[in-house]
């Protein structure tokens, strides 16, 4: 089943991650851009409906927490993705506002269930949103 095409975002700079996440936006019909910095991913939240952004902790590229904001004040789904995750980053990534975290090595398949979660974390939220 293939999902409808969506706009995702990665800021990563690992060749596992990056062929993790463009073999899933191939096969699921996804429009992928890939970022080179933090500054590059603020310009884009600005300008452009992203439905996903994959942060990959590994890039240390800017302060993920103040990306991860923007994305939940734009309506963007938030993902961390990390080789050496603890409990700890995981709560601080949803406490964010964050989907949650991935880790490594990545897998399309891993890529497509966090889509499709990011998803419907934000239809729910959205439905919260309307029904206040």
């Amino acid at each position: 089943m293939t999902l409808r095409s969506q706009n995702i975002a990665l800021l990563a700079h690992g060749i596992e991650t990056k062929s993790a996440v463009l073999t899933a936006s191939l096969r699921q019909g996804w429009d992928l851009r890939f970022l080179l910095s933090s500054r590059e991913a603020f310009s884009l939240l600005r300008t452009s409906a992203l439905e996903m952004l994959v942060y990959d902790w590994d890039s240390k590229d800017g302060d993920w927490r103040r990306l991860c904001h923007t994305c939940i004040d734009c309506g963007t789904t938030f993902v961390l993705v990390a080789n050496r995750p603890s409990d700890d980053l995981f709560l601080e990534v949803v406490a964010a506002g964050g989907a949650g975290v991935l880790y490594k090595p990545l897998t399309p398949e891993r890529i497509v269930t966090s889509v499709r979660t990011g998803r419907r974390l934000s239809a729910e939220a959205g439905e919260l949103r309307v029904g206040r």
